[in-house]
Formats: C-alpha cells, sequence, structure tokens
C-alpha cells in the first residue's frame, strides 16, 4: 500500500495486453488477485493448525481427568 503513495504523485503508464493503464488500476488488480490467491491458502493453514491445537488440548483434558483429585490446601477452619 505504500505503493500507491508513491504512484499517486507521478502518473506512470503500463501497457499490458494492448491496453496503457496507469500504476494505481495495476496495483489494485495486482493485489485483489494475490488475496484471492493466498486467502485460501492461508484459510487451509490455519484449519490444520487450529485441528492439530484442538487435539492436543483434548488430549491434555483427559490426562488432567486420569490424575487423582488432590486438594491444593486443606482447611482447618479458623482457630486453627
Amino acid at each position: 500500500m505504500s505503493k500507491i503513495v508513491d504512484v499517486i504523485s507521478s502518473f506512470n503508464p503500463y501497457q499490458t495486453g494492448g491496453k496503457v493503464i496507469g500504476a494505481i488500476p495495476m496495483i489494485m488488480t495486482l493485489y485483489l488477485i494475490l488475496y484471492c490467491l493466498l486467502l485460501p491458502a492461508l484459510y487451509c493453514a490455519y484449519r490444520k493448525t487450529e485441528i492439530k491445537i484442538n487435539e492436543v488440548v483434548q488430549r491434555y483434558k483427559k490426562q488432567m481427568q486420569m490424575l487423582p483429585s488432590v486438594p491444593l490446601f486443606e482447611s482447618k477452619g479458623m482457630m486453627g
């Protein structure tokens, strides 16, 4: 996005496929294409990581349930 500030100050025409376009529409189109390509890849990576983390948490909870319940401290009343 910092490139857009540089581009606004000067018009740089680019020719692609027989069309002449400015730098801003080209950058915005490129960003949109990259976003559409990267979003599914990032979602898949996050989903795999989330599943692994959930499995670890569930395994930890099962292990904690197997441990005998031991009170952390005993209360002897007000006078000891």
